[in-house]
Order: C-alpha cells, then structure tokens, then sequence
C-alpha cells in the first residue's frame, strides 16, 4: 500500500518540471545526460503511482491469506469489526498430519479477544482456519 508521501511525490513530479527532470535522472545510468525514453520511463512511473493509490483508495477487494501481514488493521466482514494481525508463524500440530507449507496467523480484536486462523483447514483440530472473502483493507459497505 502506498504511503501519502510517495502518492504526492508522483503528483509533483507530473506538476513541477525540476522534480520530473530529478525522477528523470533517476531512471538515467549516465549522471550526465538524461534521455527522452528516461523522462518516459518517470512520467510513466508517476502515472501507476497515482493509479495504485487510486485504486488503494477506492477499490477493496477481499484479502488473501498472505495479504494478512503482521502489525496490519484488517477489516473482518464475518465479525463486522476491524482486527489488528499481532503475529504470522508456522504453527506446530501434533499427532496430525498437516501440509508442510501450513501457516498461522494471530489476530486480536477490540475487546481483547484472540483468534488463530491457519492458512487451510487441517482435520482433527479444533483451530479455525482462513476462509476467502473474509478479510479486507476497510470496512465493507453494502450499497
């Protein structure tokens, strides 16, 4: 996700020719000379910047196991409330076979409450485990 800082350096960039000619030579592998294909290549940049941030801003799919990183406010649609990811492991399950490439992840709600999910369900556990379409970056609003 982008941070404010990089969606507005993009803007100034596209806005303030000196800011464009320095991202310019950014892209350049001669300090001394920055080519058309090199102001190309940065006005392009700018151009996914602002519409990743765009997109950030407005669109909200759902979250992908993977995308439940530590330390990150995630919105949980089932509980209708946001989650905060305190940890991801490789959690230890005895006595049952389980993947070789199970992960875990903690989250800890507003309350105080705790809940492990696993990445996939694993018979003869009493854990929960990650279903699609639970988690988003913000709350979900049913139009």
């Amino acid at each position: 996700m982008l941070t404010k800082e990089e969606c507005i350096k993009a803007l100034d960039c596209l806005a303030d020719d000196d800011k464009m000619d320095e991202l310019a030579q950014n892209f350049s592998m001669d300090d001394d000379y920055t080519s058309h294909i090199n102001y190309e290549i940065a006005r392009k940049w700018c151009y996914d910047q602002l519409k990743q941030c765009i997109n950030e801003h407005f669109d909200n799919p759902p979250l992908g196991f993977e995308e439940l990183i530590k330390h990150k406010v995630v919105w949980d649609n089932e509980l209708k409330e946001y989650a905060f990811v305190l940890e991801q492991y490789k959690p230890t399950i005895l006595n049952v076979p389980a993947p070789s490439d199970l992960q875990a992840i903690s989250l800890e709600y507003r309350g105080g409450e705790i809940e492990c999910l696993l990445s996939e369900k694993v018979e003869e556990t009493i854990n929960d485990y990650y279903v699609p379409n639970r988690f988003y970056r913000k709350e979900v609003v049913q139009e």
